[in-house]
């Protein structure tokens, strides 16, 4: 296949971004489909994505991927059963997640919330999501779009690293600024959301690294890093 450059369509173009990206990067078996992993066994089963998305603040997926399985192997497959659970149990579950006694009562007051406010089949809000101690603009964003199916895009932070390498976006965008840009600029598609993000994630952990590897990248023909340099 001939190489493509945003260039061609537009420096500034996310949905060229996402074409390129699609196009270069191989399907990535740790998020099929842009889909969160799931293994399956709890209920509901977005409760999941729930614990996946708190356990993952400031820490790697990889140190994540192996709780969740030991999580399900104590037992704890149900909102009740997280909320119930003693918190020295479950912060010897999650211990190698970092952070693990915060994480701990985050995820049970999360729990709790969930339990006691929304209604089963009922998708929250969130502003309600965000009102919790300790559940910033990513995990909000990350239940809400992985957990139910709601069209928020995570602008991460590789979302917002790609923003600024490319020239699209300074180095001051903070969150808020990010996701407003990836929404205006894209239908408003939970499967094309997925899809964007998991892309994003898997590049940025193969090649735009905090030390890129720009002559492997497929995205380098409209990148100011790339062209300046710097």
């Amino acid at each position: 296949m001939a190489e493509r450059s945003l260039t061609e369509e537009s420096t500034t173009s996310i949905l060229a971004v996402f074409r390129l990206l699609a196009e270069s990067l191989p399907p990535d078996r740790s998020w099929p489909g842009g889909n969160w992993p799931l293994i399956g066994g709890f209920e509901p089963d977005w409760l999941e994505v729930v614990l996946g998305s708190v356990l993952t603040q400031n820490t790697r997926w990889e140190n994540v991927e192996n709780i969740i399985p030991g999580l399900k192997s104590r037992g704890l497959v149900t909102l009740e059963e997280v909320y119930q659970c003693p918190v020295a149990e479950l912060e010897a579950g999650i211990r190698s997640a970092g952070f693990f006694r915060q994480k701990a009562r985050t995820i049970k007051r999360v729990a709790g919330f969930f339990l006691k406010h929304v209604k089963p089949n009922e998708t929250p809000r969130r502003e309600d999501l965000l009102a919790l101690k300790r559940i910033g603009f990513e995990t909000a964003d990350s239940i809400l779009l992985y957990g139910f199916n709601r069209p928020e895009f995570v602008a991460d932070a590789y979302s917002r690293r790609l923003l600024r390498r490319l020239g699209i976006k300074g180095p001051e965008i903070g969150y808020a600024e990010a996701k407003l840009l990836f929404e205006s600029c894209l239908k408003q598609e939970t499967h094309l959301y997925k899809s964007f993000h998991a892309l994003i994630v898997q590049h940025a952990k193969q090649i735009c690294r905090k030390r890129p590897l720009c002559d492997q990248c497929s995205l380098r023909q409209g990148c100011q890093m790339y062209l300046t340099g710097q």
